[in-house]
């Protein structure tokens, strides 16, 4: 099973509400999005494949329900989530476009902003919290922060008030950096 982080539309007829979800994929849906990719390579005269998935294929911490869905295969790598929710097929979700195979990554604006916003100097979060510059490290790690070295800033770990865009951010780069 293949686990995909996505950022996703619910779109109704009235907005769009953005949301994170994780994409599940079985090893027979991956092998058949792979086959479909292959086919409409050597088809130039077919322009996409629905592969339908299983209908408990997301996760997310709201409360919407899955009824069906498709992966949508074109002529390049790129593939897109479409879907209905269980009782009204007015409500929709769309998903960014995704790549087997390929990790989701935040784009450099986004890496950027959450930079500016979220980061803290040193001396900056030993005044917020109270400690003394030496030896702070281990209480500031304590509080629930990572550091990283390249950007010479304390982040927090994870928060309630971090959207969701703004934890997928911090889990990469800690992953990345840390």
């Amino acid at each position: 099973m293949k686990e995909i982080k996505l950022n996703i539309e619910w779109r109704t007829n009235e907005y769009y509400e953005m949301n994170v979800v994780t994409l599940l994929l079985t090893d027979d849906k991956i092998e058949t999005i792979k086959k479909s990719q292959q086919f409409l390579k050597e088809n130039s005269d077919i322009d996409t494949i629905r592969v339908r998935v299983d209908q408990n294929c997301l996760t997310s911490d709201t409360d919407y329900k899955l009824g069906y869905g498709f992966v949508m295969v074109g002529s390049g790598d790129a593939l897109h989530f479409i879907g209905t929710d269980h009782h009204d097929s007015q409500y929709q979700v769309e998903t960014e476009s995704f790549e087997l195979g390929k990790e989701n990554i935040p784009t450099g604006k986004e890496i950027e902003d959450y930079i500016d916003e979220w980061g803290q100097t040193h001396d900056e979060i030993c005044a917020e919290l109270g400690y003394d510059d030496d030896g702070a490290d281990e209480m500031i790690l304590g509080d629930g922060y990572f550091w990283l070295e390249r950007f010479q800033k304390w982040f927090p770990d994870c928060t309630s008030m971090y959207g969701k865009v703004d934890q997928i951010i911090a889990d990469y780069l800690k992953s990345k950096y840390c």
